[in-house]
C-alpha cells in the first residue's frame, strides 16, 4: 500500500465504533493549495464514508468519521474528523422493495452513482476538526 488510511466510524450520539475500514488512496493528498486543502479533505472524508456506508447497506443515520495516515511501522497521523448524515438512498429502498416494483422504477429513472442523492454530501455534514501539516 503506497498511501494507506484508517477510517473509524463511530454512530452518533453513542459514539460507539461500528465499522474500522482500511484503504490505499491517494484522493487525501490531491489538493495542494493550502486555502483549499482543508475544504477538500472534508469533502473527500465525506463523499469516502458515504460511499463505505451505503456499500455496507447500514442503517440510516449519523455517523462520526474519523480518517488517519497509516505510516510504517506502527505511526498514525490525524486526518480530518466529520460527521455525516446518512439518509435513506433511493438505491438501498429500491433493494428492499419487492422484485416487480424494483425492476420498473430502474427503467423508469435510471441512477449512476455520481447523480444519486445520497453520492453527493449531506448538507448538513459539518466539519468538526482537522490538523494538516
Amino acid at each position: 500500500m503506497d498511501y494507506p488510511y484508517e477510517l473509524q466510524y463511530r454512530r452518533e450520539p453513542s459514539r460507539a465504533l461500528e465499522h474500522i475500514e482500511v484503504i490505499d488512496d491517494m484522493g487525501f493528498l490531491l489538493e495542494q493549495h493550502r486555502e483549499r486543502k482543508e475544504a477538500w479533505v472534508v469533502e473527500y472524508a465525506i463523499g469516502c464514508a458515504e460511499d463505505f456506508l451505503e456499500r455496507r447497506c447500514v442503517k440510516p443515520g449519523t455517523f462520526l468519521v474519523t480518517v488517519h495516515r497509516l505510516f510504517p511501522p506502527d505511526r498514525r497521523e490525524h486526518v480530518v474528523t466529520v460527521r455525516c448524515q446518512l439518509a435513506a438512498s433511493e438505491m438501498l429502498l429500491a433493494s428492499l422493495a419487492p422484485a416487480s416494483n424494483a425492476s420498473q422504477q430502474n427503467k423508469s429513472q435510471p441512477r449512476t452513482p455520481s447523480t444519486s442523492p445520497a453520492a453527493k454530501p449531506a448538507a448538513n455534514s459539518l466539519y468538526l476538526r482537522t490538523r494538516l501539516k
